[in-house]
């Protein structure tokens, strides 16, 4: 909408500056043409038998135009603009302004100006040592001059000051728009974060009694004569719902300002995050290479979401594949990247891969509540980052990207 009122300003100031311009070659047209005549008029009255001089003058006269009579045999010299009479002999054309105040000399220069820009040429007519120029006066075509541009000026200001009031209401409705918005998804989002905390804690308790009674069966299950199947069942399905109550947790505070930012060392951190990893999957081969010296600013939680749930995402759908984790740096942002040769992810799911409840395709039998890439992504958007994905047959990475750093947020250099 902005750029269509400034669209539109641009072609009124262009318009107003064409009808400015239009106007004056009309009136210098004019003038023109009021020379033109006046000089015939002067070839008429100066075949006429022996006019007065004064007369002659007279006649010619108009408003805008200088009329100067030189009669060469009497030395007479009749200035029509000021209606002097000099019996001496002076040059047939329109005086120089005399030296004086200042004013007189900044008309006198403005005069000047106005008759350059028309570029009018006097017209002179001799007949028997008399001779009629007509020119246009400089003082009017001066005034002419100021007039157009003044007109031209104040249409612009008018132009210009109606585009302010027009972009500075739609900018006050854009932003009191983009409050209104803003406030919605703030509530939209504390709602969710108070679902998913408070639908955590009601899960987290009945799970607790749960696995208590499945530990208590476990102990006698000899005694009750129960399948060993049955309970190592209800105990992985325990520990899947457990996992999963904690991802909401953790989605819940990602959503809340809490964080306690620090500068962390990323090859070490990473380390200690594929170690904690390793040990919960003692049968996969994971490891980490590291670039020493990167720096970066994040809470060590969220760092642990973010690059625990590509790995552990890595592990579930690339269960045949090693996994290589990655730290370096590109340009001014340290690179974490998570390398599996798994089955690829399909290209029509990897647009709304790092959406909420987004779960893979049913053939590569989900679990979960799709919510560890989102986690991950809330995590980069928290730290002023991004997560890029590359992924074909063969061959899955994601990249997580965060700003360098090499001071405390306090602002204590490491």
């Amino acid at each position: 909408m902005i750029a269509r009122i400034a669209l539109l300003c641009s072609l009124a100031a262009v318009a107003a500056i064409a009808a400015g311009v239009v106007t004056w070659n009309l009136s210098v047209a004019a003038l023109r043409a009021d020379i033109a005549a006046q000089a015939a008029s002067a070839n008429l009255l100066l075949d006429a038998p022996s006019p007065p001089e004064s007369i002659v003058v007279k006649t010619l006269l108009r408003p805008g135009l200088h009329v100067i009579l030189v009669d060469r045999r009497n030395a007479l010299v009749i200035d029509g603009m000021s209606g002097k009479v000099d019996r001496h002999r002076l040059p047939a054309v329109p005086p120089p302004a005399a030296p004086g105040a200042p004013r007189r000399r900044a008309a006198s220069h403005l005069a000047g100006l106005a008759l350059a820009i028309a570029h009018i040429r006097p017209t002179t007519v001799r007949r028997n040592g008399i001779s009629v120029t007509v020119a246009p006066a400089g003082p009017s075509l001066a005034r002419l001059l100021l007039e157009d541009v003044a007109s031209v000026l104040l249409a612009l200001a008018v132009i210009a000051a109606w585009c302010s009031a027009r972009v500075r209401r739609i900018a006050r409705e854009e932003r009191m728009a983009l409050i209104v918005r803003a406030e919605a998804t703030r509530d939209e989002a504390q709602k969710y974060q108070r679902f998913l905390a408070e639908a955590g804690h009601e899960l987290r308790t009945p799970l607790t009694v749960v696995s208590g009674y499945i530990d208590i069966l476990s102990e006698m299950k000899e005694l009750a004569a129960i399948d060993p199947r049955l309970l190592a069942g209800l105990q992985a399905e325990t520990t899947r719902m457990r996992h999963l109550v904690e991802k909401m947790l953790t989605l819940a505070r990602l959503e809340s300002d809490a964080n306690i930012p620090r500068l962390l060392d990323l090859t070490t951190a990473c380390a200690e995050i594929v170690a904690a990893i390793r040990r919960r999957y003692p049968n996969r081969t994971l490891e980490h290479i590291g670039r020493p010296g990167l720096s970066i600013v994040i809470d060590a939680d969220d760092l642990f979401d973010a690059l625990g749930n590509l790995i552990e995402n890595a592990v579930r759908y690339a269960p045949d594949s090693p996994i290589l984790v990655e730290s370096s740096k590109r340009g001014s942002f340290a690179v974490i990247r998570v390398i599996d040769r798994g089955p690829g992810i399909p290209l029509n799911e990897q647009a709304a891969i790092f959406d909420r409840f987004q779960r893979g395709s049913p053939g590569s039998k989900p679990e979960g509540l799709g919510l560890g890439l989102a986690i991950v992504k809330r995590v980069v958007e928290r730290w002023s980052g991004r997560v890029d994905l590359e992924s074909a047959p063969g061959r899955t990475v994601f990249a997580l990207f965060f700003p360098l750093e090499d001071e405390e947020p306090g602002g204590s250099t490491r």
